[in-house]
């Protein structure tokens, strides 16, 4: 193995502080599923669909999310044993947004009619995409995208993503990957 620069930093540590996170949160996410105690007495069919069903999806959902993100983050550290000092600031600054996913998680399950919330849930999810494409400036864009596509109108809408379609279509026979 070659000797490292001083500003240099194994990535294969990081990678292992990443698996630690990943594996916190995604458990967290379990959470706030309901317990035992909501029911006083033993709950049929209806009542386990009543009170599990809207939890569980939204389980499931960020789940597949953070396993989403787990995969891409993997395969980035695998592919780049050193990295640069900025390089693992900005990985502890997406490690960082994974550990909020259980709050943003809880909120989004609890209260998934509040727009405020979806808002939220949204936006942390566009800051976990940004940080995992390219770093914050990346993050700050998308946010930015998004907000401005939230609060206009939807007659206004409508061209923007027409020409998004048109300019993400692929020009040859290989699809991009969004994750990679």
């Amino acid at each position: 193995m070659t000797e490292l620069k001083p500003e240099q930093f194994e990535m294969r540590r990081l990678e292992s502080l990443s698996n630690t996170i990943f594996g916190v949160a995604m458990t967290l996410l379990a959470y706030d599923l309901p317990k035992a105690a909501v029911f006083s007495g033993a709950p049929d069919w209806n009542d386990l669909a009543r009170v599990y069903s809207g939890k569980l999806a939204g389980f499931a959902l960020s789940f597949i999310i953070a396993g989403v993100f787990w995969i891409s983050h993997h395969r980035r550290l695998a592919r780049q044993p050193v990295g640069s000092r900025g390089m693992v600031v900005l990985n502890l600054f997406f490690l960082l947004s994974i550990v909020l996913l259980p709050v943003t998680n809880g909120l989004y399950t609890n209260y998934a009619m509040s727009s405020a919330v979806a808002v939220l849930y949204g936006l942390h999810l566009t800051t976990i995409g940004g940080l995992n494409a390219g770093g914050p400036s990346c993050a700050a864009g998308a946010a930015r995208s998004w907000l401005r596509c939230f609060r206009s109108p939807c007659s206004s809408r409508a061209p923007s993503l027409r020409r998004l379609r048109r300019i993400s279509r692929p020009t040859s026979g290989v699809l991009p990957l969004a994750a990679s």
